[in-house]
């Protein structure tokens, strides 16, 4: 009668052996070098052969690194088969462009850092499956356009940044969808120009990072919806005046950056609506005449701070260099051959108690190291550009060249001197000193002669 039972238990086993010696397995022998280093690196010991990874222990990797790899190419399956993948680094690469499927099956992915490499265009679609998506990092690189349609299903979204790239335009309803997204950063391009409507659709968004581009003119009606708003930065641009009602809808706006731009005059009504307002900079425009009590801050909330310093006139300043150059106190500070002749200046009132002034933010080479907003995350800094520390490594290696030359001709000259010095020494004859010691203490006594080595022994 026992028998039964011990016959069931052992098919039952064979069973589960059979199963796990039929478990699917995947080869990733084919991939991207660093890429296979990196996932095999992530399963757990003992790391399977590159050429029969279990499907399941690909799907069960969570984070992967390929961060500092010096890659400048990637295949379009690199990443296939980790479904589990919830974070993905491929930032300080060397990437000039990616695959278009590289991560369609990278479904659960919550995180994915691009920053610091050399892209200069996305594909159409790129993003497309990754609806799980909450971060996503494209700072530091060489884009100049984006997709319509990019960011149309991340609508997961919460942290988008394309600060330091080139980029000097945007396409129409780019950020569509994206009802989730609370920072956006598009510090450091060349924007000039931004289309009507491009932020409408972001109702929950809290940081708003524009500065240090070339916008001369925003559309009306570029801030509405943005009642969640609480940071937002304008500064160092080229705008010389604002749309009335710009900032109708920011009633939650706490922070409000117009620094380092060229503007001459204000709208009535401007800030009425900004009751929650804590900072306002308006420093280094050409505002001349106005001061703390202007008629534009009748509103202005109590205990506010207001940055009004260095107001310049146009005609004061140092005309703008041609192909885009700057005087050193940074682009808005230079007058272009358009900007119109200066009012004389109002007698200014006594001002205020100063409001603490900060340091207004400087345009950045490329690629560019984003400083930190005011109440917001800084991205992480960024390299020195790829072309200056080749310059840096190639003058470093030529110097050390000169140093081995000098320190072997040294040598050279050493082993000469001794070489000569060992040849005057043989060629001296040697020498017999006589010495004469007198016997007795009278100089016409008998003498002793004695014989002397040369060197005096």
């Amino acid at each position: 009668m026992k028998i039964r039972p011990l016959l069931l238990f052992a098919g039952l086993a064979l069973f589960a052996i059979d199963a796990r010696a039929a478990e699917a397995t995947i080869n990733i022998c084919d991939r991207t070098p660093a890429v296979e280093a990196a996932i095999l690196a992530a399963i757990p010991a003992p790391a399977p052969s590159c050429d029969a990874v279990p499907a399941a222990s690909l799907a069960g990797i969570e984070q992967l690194n390929v961060e500092g790899q010096r890659l400048v190419a990637l295949l379009a399956g690199d990443f296939d088969n980790l479904t589990g993948l919830e974070e993905l680094i491929l930032r300080n690469n060397r990437l000039p462009a990616l695959p278009s499927g590289l991560f369609d099956d990278l479904t659960a992915l919550t995180t994915l850092n691009l920053g610091r490499n050399y892209l200069t265009t996305l594909p159409a679609g790129l993003f497309d499956d990754l609806t799980a998506l909450t971060t996503l990092n494209l700072d530091s690189n060489r884009l100049t356009t984006l997709p319509a349609g990019l960011f149309d299903d991340l609508t997961a979204l919460t942290t988008l940044n394309l600060d330091g790239n080139r980029l000097t335009t945007l396409p129409a309803g780019l950020f569509d969808n994206l009802t989730a997204l609370t920072t956006l950063w598009l510090r450091l391009n060349q924007l000039a120009t931004l289309p009507s409507g491009l932020f409408d659709d972001l109702t929950a968004l809290k940081g708003l990072w524009l500065s240090s581009n070339h916008l001369t003119t925003l559309p009306a009606g570029l801030f509405d919806n943005l009642t969640a708003l609480t940071g937002l930065n304008l500064g160092t641009n080229r705008l010389t005046t604002l749309p009335a009602g710009l900032f109708d809808d920011l009633t939650a706006l706490t922070t409000l950056g117009l620094g380092s731009n060229r503007l001459t005059t204000l709208p009535a009504g401007l800030f009425d609506n900004l009751t929650t307002l804590t900072t306002l900079w308006l420093d280094s425009n050409r505002l001349l005449g106005i001061s703390a009590d202007h008629a534009l801050f009748v509103n202005f909330p109590n205990g506010a701070s207001l940055i009004l310093s260095s107001q310049t006139a146009p005609d004061a300043l140092p005309p703008c260099q041609p192909e885009g150059g700057f005087p050193a106190q940074g682009e808005a500070a230079c007058r272009t051959a358009t900007d119109p002749e200066p009012d004389p200046p109002a007698p200014a009132p006594e001002p205020g108690p100063p409001a603490p002034e900060p340091d207004p933010p400087a345009p950045e080479p490329d690629p560019p190291a984003p400083g930190p907003e005011p109440g917001q995350p800084a991205p992480e800094p960024a390299p020195p550009t790829d072309d200056n520390m080749a310059e840096r490594i190639a003058a470093l290696t030529a110097a050390n060249a000169e140093l081995k030359e000098a320190i072997a001709a040294l040598k050279e000259t050493d082993a000469a001197h001794a070489k000569r010095l060992s040849a005057i020494e043989k060629a001296i004859p040697p020498r017999r000193l006589r010495i004469v010691v007198p016997e007795g203490r009278d100089a016409g006594g008998p003498t002793t002669e004695v014989d002397a080595p040369p060197d005096g022994g």
